[in-house]
């Protein structure tokens, strides 16, 4: 793309993006403050208001915002412990004990790379932008070593107000667009001073350290289509991107490259006729401004009621009022000074409130989210927690899935692979028609979308073993084997603790070997009785006159 067809999209784009900004300021005012602002001209450091939060006089749309992001965090992509897993297409593959320990060990080292860097303090925040404003972007990028090979992942949370897509025809992005603003000294750092204009060079030479220069970072596909299983120079690299100057589209530096797109959105819930998700705060927002108008109806309530006006008649007075501390004031008739009660209904007043709280924190799922105040849930607690969740948000989860971690895991394997940061794949793998490798998740949220087939396939084979009682033939029925795979796998029990199909067939075959012999050895031993017995009887007979 050239550099100024990209204005010329950015700005349509800015100006389609204009309906939803308004609900946007004010998610930014009561919902997340200092986390952006779409009515501010300008990002400079003294363009912040750090008294932001001064327009908030109930804080429940924020504590409940923060709750719910940081549940589906801790659910989704919690960093504790491995929240992935990969599995291959074909069940051969999978049944083959040496492909399966090497997706084994492909997945936990694409899982100790991503928590190594910084992607789960930048997802923390994309979870935030989610929840509050109903869409969130996380770009990835991979850092090369001087001599070109793998050194990290960085992954950033670009603000919504700076970020603008356009998507495909699956509802996938394929361009994206940042919007930001720069100091002189942020250009040169990137670029070097040699590569940027000259007006900028002079504002870094004189020192200038205000943020006020725009420029735009495009990412786009090339035409064609592109193998990218090897490593290629960037111009030819199936992902291009630019930096330029916002007013006067001058490009900076060189036309980059990405071996896939390194942008991702994320939606909370598809918006009928637009681009942009709806989110929690969105369906709250009409309660948000409610309650924050009655509590500062309240507080301005209770100042005249701790610190009442007075009335006086108008000739009662004789000085001027002082009700300072051993002040004087001097009156015709004590009864001529009153203090004038406002009789405030704060009765009233807090049941609204509460009802206006409930209704929030119950928009958030922060109701079914938190079970019981207690310093520690048991482990039934906690499954019962993660049902809930992913009965109010399994669309989310199965949108998350399908948006953000499957490519965000794929490209990052894909990635590893091509920088032979992985081992190598066996025999088996490399000479499979199909080897295919798809994502597993196996999180807490994960795991609980599979709680209902556990149970059932528990119950059924229950019942299956109390029929045996009476009728051996119903074991029969069942494959026990298959039972048992499924069953680990909807409780995310590790493949190794499963001995291999081989090793089971083996074991199977040594036992009923030995038990084969066993029987040989008891007819033998049966044979030789007979036999002694039959001899012993013979000699008796002979032995007769």
């Amino acid at each position: 793309m050239k550099c100024g067809d990209i204005k010329k999209k950015l700005d349509k784009l800015i100006h389609n993006r204009s309906t939803v900004e308004g609900q946007w300021d004010l998610i930014s005012k009561y919902v997340v403050p200092y986390r952006g602002g779409f009515s501010n001209e300008g990002s400079t450091e003294g363009s912040v208001n750090w008294l932001e939060n001064r327009r908030i006089f109930d804080s429940t749309a924020p504590n409940a915002n923060g709750v719910l992001s940081s549940s589906l965090h801790g659910a989704i992509t919690n960093p504790s412990h491995q929240w992935f897993g990969f599995r291959f297409r074909r069940d051969e593959l999978s049944e083959d004990r040496e492909a399966a320990q090497w997706l084994r060990d492909c997945s936990q080292i694409v899982f100790e790379t991503l928590r190594d860097s910084n992607f789960n303090v930048q997802a923390n925040e994309a979870y935030i932008d989610l929840t509050s404003f109903g869409t969130a972007f996380i770009t990835r990028e991979v850092l090369e070593t001087p001599d070109g090979d793998f050194d990290d992942f960085l992954f950033q949370c670009p603000l919504l107000e700076e970020s603008y897509f356009e998507q495909d025809y699956r509802g996938r992005l394929c361009t994206y667009f940042r919007k930001m603003q720069w100091s002189a000294t942020q250009i040169v750092s990137k670029f070097g001073i040699d590569n940027v204009p000259d007006k900028i060079a002079t504002a870094y030479r004189e020192g200038q350290v205000e943020a006020d220069i725009c420029v735009v970072f495009a990412v786009y596909k090339r035409d064609g289509e592109k193998d990218v299983s090897r490593k290629m120079a960037p111009d030819l690299r199936p992902v291009g991107y630019k930096y330029m100057l916002y007013d006067d589209s001058t490009p900076l530096g060189d036309e980059g490259g990405y071996y896939n797109m390194p942008s991702l959105v994320m939606r909370w819930r598809n918006t009928s006729g637009s681009i942009w998700g709806n989110s929690p705060a969105m369906i709250a927002m009409p309660d948000i401004l409610t309650l924050n108008e009655l509590v500062e109806l309240i507080l301005n309530s209770l100042e005249k009621v701790v610190d009442p006006a007075v009335i006086t008649t108008e000739r009662g007075l004789m000085s001027d009022l002082n009700l300072g501390a051993a002040g004087l004031t001097v009156l015709r008739n004590i009864e001529d000074l009153k203090p004038f009660e406002s009789r405030a209904r704060f009765d009233v007043a807090e049941l609204n409130r509460d009802k206006l709280q409930q209704s929030i924190r119950s928009i958030f799922h922060v109701d079914q989210l938190e079970l019981k105040n207690s310093p520690a849930m048991t482990a039934t607690e906690v499954t019962v927690r993660y049902e809930l969740m992913q009965r109010l948000l399994g669309p989310t989860l199965g949108r998350l899935e399908s948006d953000f971690l499957d490519p965000l895991v794929t490209g990052a394997f894909s990635d590893l692979m091509r920088y032979k940061r992985l081992p190598l794949p066996p025999e088996s793998v490399v000479k499979s028609k199909d080897p295919t490798v798809t994502v597993q998740y196996t999180g807490p949220m994960a795991r609980a979308q599979k709680i209902d087939q556990a149970q059932s396939l528990s119950s059924f084979l229950t019942t299956i073993a109390e029929i045996g009682k009476i009728n051996e033939a119903a074991l029969e029925k069942v494959d026990w084997d298959q039972a048992v795979a499924l069953m680990s796998e909807y409780h995310g029990v590790e493949p190794k603790v499963l001995k291999s199909e081989a090793k089971v067939k083996a074991e199977r075959k040594e036992k009923i070997d030995q038990q084969n012999k066993m029987a040989q050895a008891q007819v033998m031993e049966q044979q030789g009785k007979a036999q002694s017995a039959i001899a012993e009887g013979g000699a008796k007979l002979s032995s007769i006159p």
